[in-house]
Formats: structure tokens, C-alpha cells, sequence
């Protein structure tokens, strides 16, 4: 039995508690929570990018496994690369519909709850983190640099989720487990448009979404969270200092 995914009012709950707990902690101990919810947050990236990137790995090694028509006939050539197209399609569609499985048993694994706790609790105790900063200096000028650096890693944290929003119609298609073959044969309307045909070549499959969404997700840890990472540490160690 597949276990079922997170209740919308749980996951929102979650997310609301995380904001609030820090308010709630002493000034030692949400002084690390920015550092530590972008390093479980950057941890998750590489976690998910490797893991989802397998599944693009196998499929590229099944196609260069498929072996080319051995005969030189025209009639024979024909009706082996339509029968090899068949198979393709028909092992393409199976792949779909594991990676559609797999992907759902994956988002109710209690690793992404827990990866979901780590972007607003980076966010609530970076700006208390902030604040504290400025109230709390006994000199005439506050720490500019510390407060610049967690300003910066504090702007790129919350920076991941617009940034990631653009991904989650991917993310749906991929969960889906989509079998509309890019390539091929375009389905036909009454008045034979090619237009149709077009529309259903660009249609993703799980397997594509899955690339595209791969791209923009690698994308996103080298310009967002592995800098939040770096701009969090770079102000823990000052704010400390």
C-alpha cells in the first residue's frame, strides 16, 4: 500500500511553527539556525539533484542500449525500426510510470518534511538574527558587516521559493507519471492540422519534466542556496567574532 502524501493543514502547520520557534529560542541558539537551516537546505539539494538525476542516467543508458537494424532492405528496415519504435515507446512509458510511483513514495518520505523545516526557520531567525544585532550592540555603531552578511544570505533564502515556484508544474508532471512521447506520432484533428500535432510534440513527458525541472534545480543551488550558504557563514562568524 503507497503511503499516503502530507495533508496540506499538516505541511502548512509545520511550515507556521518553524517561523514561529525561533522567537522562542535563546539569542546563542538562533544565531546557528540561519547556518544551519541553508546548510540542511543546500544538503537537500544535492540529496535530490543526484537521487531524481539517476533516473535520467538509466534512461539515457537504455536508449544507447537499443541496437540499430541490422538489415539493409528497405521493406525489412521499415517495419524493424517501427517495431524498435513500438518498444521504445512502450519501455518509455513503463519508465513514466515507475518514476511517477517512485517520485510519489519519495515526497512522503520524512526527509522532505524536514527539508521543508529548514527554509523558514532560516528565514524567522535570519531576520531575528538581524534585529538582535542592531538592539543589542553596546557601541555607538552596530555590526555593519555581520548584519550585511545575513541580510545577503537572508534575501537569497527567500529568493528559493520564487525561484523554485517556476518548477513546480514540473514537479506535477513528473509525479504524474506523463507518457506524451516527445516525438511522437502527432495525434490528428478533424481538419488534419498540423497545429495538433505540434502542440502534442511539445507536451512533456515525466521523464523531460523531470530533465527540465533537473536543470533549473541545479541552477538554483549554484546561485541561491550555495550563496545563502556562504553569505550565513561569513555573518555567523562575524556575529560571534
Amino acid at each position: 500500500m503507497p503511503p499516503s502524501q502530507p495533508k496540506p493543514a499538516f505541511v502548512g502547520g509545520l511550515f507556521l511553527t518553524s517561523l514561529i520557534t525561533p522567537f522562542l529560542l535563546p539569542n546563542g541558539i538562533v544565531r546557528l539556525l540561519p547556518l544551519i537551516g541553508s546548510l540542511v537546505t543546500l544538503i537537500w539539494d544535492a540529496d535530490e539533484y543526484y537521487f531524481l538525476s539517476a533516473w535520467l542516467n538509466f534512461n539515457a543508458a537504455a536508449s544507447r542500449a537499443k541496437p540499430g537494424p541490422a538489415s539493409t532492405n528497405t521493406s525489412t528496415s521499415t517495419s524493424t525500426v517501427t517495431g524498435g519504435d513500438a518498444n521504445d515507446r512502450s519501455e518509455r512509458e513503463e519508465l513514466n510510470r515507475m518514476l511517477g510511483q517512485w517520485h510519489t513514495n519519495w515526497t512522503c518520505s520524512p526527509g522532505v518534511l524536514f527539508a521543508i523545516i529548514s527554509l523558514p526557520l532560516s528565514w524567522s531567525s535570519g531576520g531575528i538574527t538581524i534585529y538582535r544585532l542592531y538592539a543589542s550592540s553596546s557601541s555607538p555603531n552596530p555590526p555593519v558587516a555581520a548584519i550585511t552578511f545575513h541580510a545577503l544570505g537572508l534575501a537569497l533564502a527567500i529568493a528559493h521559493m520564487p525561484v523554485g515556484g517556476k518548477a513546480f508544474p514540473l514537479v506535477k508532471m513528473i509525479g504524474e507519471g506523463r507518457s506524451r512521447l516527445i516525438g511522437s506520432s502527432p495525434k490528428s484533428d478533424s481538419k488534419g492540422s498540423k497545429a495538433s500535432g505540434t502542440k502534442d510534440q511539445d507536451a512533456l513527458d515525466s521523464i523531460e519534466a523531470l530533465r527540465k525541472w533537473s536543470d533549473m534545480h541545479g541552477w538554483r543551488c549554484l546561485t541561491v542556496d550555495l550563496p545563502a550558504f556562504i553569505f550565513f557563514t561569513v555573518g555567523t562568524v562575524l556575529a560571534i567574532a
